[in-house]
């Protein structure tokens, strides 16, 4: 009996060794599953606007756990959102593993170089969209495209794929408007403005600039100066900014 004894021990700890659930690792972890839960934990209920967040973002990424993480004293997954079309921005989500709530992110450019790095994120906003990348607004009031003057506001005939269009903003005069176009994560600008006289020189003005998340490009095109934001390659903002009639 006695010699039984290790015999019946070692048989009861492999039971129970197999008994037990095991820890996840990250190769375990349903990314898309990781990302659902992670927007909800963010953007709450979810209103009309982040549920089209959400479809866009699914529709135009693909999702990937890198790895584990700690984060604050918390674990956490590290979740990779990548774009299914190349040279375009991604960004990483830390993840807390018991509670979802984005605990860090990095932003990387279409150049894949790091933009923004940031911690103790709130708010489904600050996570999930940008939906104005140019900070420099004019002062005029903001008011909503009346329907009576829809020929003050031309939207571009070509758009990069898997961008929608999101948000129409005119000034109180209607002398210049934005349009906002985004693929869930990444946003591009669309400003007109309407000179009321333009020199030779301006008329077939263009110009490329670098900015902290992207390109600027800016045209004169019927009249109308336009100007392009966002972080995609040179060849698509010029398109785009061409396009409008």
């Amino acid at each position: 009996m006695t010699k039984r004894l290790p015999i019946v021990f070692a048989a009861l700890l492999l039971i129970g060794v197999l008994a037990c659930p095991k820890p996840r690792g990250a190769n375990e972890v349903d990314p898309v599953r990781c990302f659902e839960h992670a927007f909800r934990a963010e953007a709450g209920a979810g209103s009309a606007t982040s549920r089209r967040m959400r479809v866009l973002i699914e529709r135009n990424y693909t999702f990937s756990v890198a790895g584990e993480d700690t984060v604050a004293g918390r674990g956490a997954w590290v979740l990779a959102i990548r774009p299914s079309i190349k040279k375009r921005p991604w960004r990483q989500l830390w993840i807390d593993q018991k509670t979802s709530e984005i605990l860090a992110m990095r932003d990387w450019s279409s150049r894949n170089r790091l933009r923004r790095s940031a911690c103790g994120l709130r708010g489904f906003s600050t996570a999930f969209h940008e939906a104005r990348p140019y900070s420099k607004r004019p002062k005029a009031v903001l008011k909503p495209r009346s329907p009576s003057k829809p020929e003050k506001v031309r939207s571009p005939r070509y758009v990069p794929p898997g961008f929608e269009l999101v948000e129409v903003r005119t000034s109180a005069t209607g002398g210049w408007s934005q349009i906002v176009y985004s693929d869930g994560l990444c946003a591009i600008s669309v400003f007109q403005r309407f000179p009321a006289r333009l020199s030779r020189e301006h008329k077939n003005a263009i110009g490329v600039y670098g900015w902290g998340g992207g390109l600027l490009v800016s045209t004169f095109c019927a009249g109308r100066r336009i100007v392009v934001v966002g972080d995609l390659r040179r060849d698509e903002l010029e398109r785009m900014a061409g396009s409008i009639p």
